[in-house]
């Protein structure tokens, strides 16, 4: 099968792409891939060449989409590769606002959306349960003063 290549694609493609399918399909398979994409991670299943634009991200922006614009009474059932193209989607899309500036400020808004997009996966998976830990451990139960009757 040929790759066709993909240029820039406007967000109301991407969004129709999405929309084409159940919303509840489509939150269901993008949490199973992203699963899989975790348990691959850390070894606990077998890994799965996917192309480098299905990655947390991309599922992410499907994710949103479909909870945004989706629909429950599509008929179309998603399917792998459906999957791939909507990441495909995701991962070129077309961004207007950053096309029309230059020089510092083009920079700032480039890099303020991939630090909104990444930021949460900067970390790794023993700093995000080691801030946790200390819930349980410091928690004093809550006590309340009594009151003696007269």
């Amino acid at each position: 099968m040929a790759r066709r290549e993909i240029g820039p694609v406007p967000y109301e493609a991407f969004r129709q792409r999405v929309r084409r399918h159940r919303r509840t399909d489509v939150i269901l398979a993008v949490a199973a891939l992203n699963s899989y994409l975790e348990r691959v991670n850390f070894g606990l299943a077998p890994a799965v060449r996917f192309p480098n634009f299905v990655n947390p991200f991309s599922l992410g922006g499907v994710a949103r989409t479909a909870l945004i614009s989706g629909k429950d009474h599509r008929g179309q059932p998603v399917e792998h590769q459906d999957l791939v193209e909507m990441c495909s989607y995701y991962a070129n899309l077309a961004e207007p606002e950053l096309e029309n500036e230059s020089g510092p400020e083009w920079l700032r808004n480039a890099a303020t959306r991939m630090a909104y997009e990444q930021s949460g996966y900067q970390l790794s998976a023993m700093e995000n349960i080691g801030r946790t830990l200390p819930l349980p451990v410091s928690y004093t139960p809550l006590t309340l003063p009594t009151i003696n009757s007269v």
